[in-house]
This record gives C-alpha cells, sequence and structure tokens, in this order.
C-alpha cells in the first residue's frame, strides 16, 4: 500500500477541475495556429511554421515593389517582410510591427493587428491557392470563413 500523498490528490482534482466538461484528460487541447484579423478576414497560420514573432522595426525599401513592406533584422539577417492582403503600413519612414518569422522560408510577414494562439479547423477546405502578395505562400478557406496559411517548401 503506498503513502498518503495530499500534494498528489489536491493537483489531480484541481487539473480535473481545471479540464473543461466532457474533455478526455489524455487528450488536452492546445492551440496549433498563430491567428490575427486583417480586412476583415481571419488568417491562421500553423505553429510549426514559424521561425519566430517579434515586434520590429521595419525599414521601407525606396523604389521598391508594392508587395515588399520592408526590411527588418531578426537573429542577425536582414529579413524581407511582406503583407498579407491589401492593407499597407500607415507611417511614412520606418516604423514598428508584428513581424512574423517563417521557418523553412528566408520570408517574413507584417501583421498590424493583435495576435492570438488558437486552433483553426480544416473542415471543408477549399481548394488551395497561392498568395499574389506572397510567393511562397498558399492558402485555402475553411468552412467558418478562416483563411488558411500554408508555407510551399523552398
Amino acid at each position: 500500500m503506498s503513502a498518503f500523498q495530499p500534494e498528489l490528490i489536491l493537483r489531480e482534482r484541481a487539473e480535473e477541475y481545471a479540464r473543461p466538461a466532457g474533455q478526455d484528460p489524455a487528450t488536452p487541447t492546445l492551440p496549433s495556429h498563430l491567428s490575427w484579423r486583417q480586412e476583415g478576414l481571419r488568417y491562421c497560420l500553423p505553429l510549426g511554421e514559424l521561425r519566430g514573432v517579434a515586434r520590429s522595426r521595419i525599414t521601407p525599401v525606396p523604389l521598391s515593389r508594392e508587395l515588399l513592406v520592408g526590411l527588418t533584422s531578426f537573429e542577425d539577417t536582414f529579413w524581407p517582410v511582406r503583407r498579407v492582403g491589401s492593407e499597407r503600413p500607415r507611417a511614412p519612414g520606418v516604423f514598428t510591427g508584428n513581424v512574423l518569422f517563417l521557418r523553412s522560408r528566408r520570408l517574413a510577414l507584417w501583421c498590424d493587428q493583435e495576435l492570438e494562439l488558437t486552433s483553426c479547423g480544416s473542415a471543408g477546405l477549399g481548394e488551395s491557392r497561392a498568395v499574389e502578395e506572397c510567393p511562397g505562400l498558399r492558402a485555402r478557406v475553411t468552412e467558418e470563413g478562416n483563411v488558411l496559411l500554408e508555407v510551399d517548401p523552398a
């Protein structure tokens, strides 16, 4: 017979009460995507595709294509920063914004909205299409209207 361990019993009870009703304790719900709202759409990017996220200073590049928001520094190297959607930075010159650094491509995405950890459903995925403003990205729309971003392997 094992010794009475009140701390263990209390911890198990606390975990049981903290779990949503009906959820199996063996399968905790963990966030799988980073999401943000932009132009009325909710974009979702799998966490496994991210190398990092930072609030970074972005320097616009004169005479660059409209798709390029600018350049920023991350892990001691410069990264091109692109946008998703047609929204452009409002401030001229150097500005600060949320930047998502992708793992499998040397590409960073600008997002001036609040970021959220979520589980983005994949029910009823539409056909995958290229994202015009971000070469290397593809998008699918879910039944809920979320735009699920996928990174093409380099």
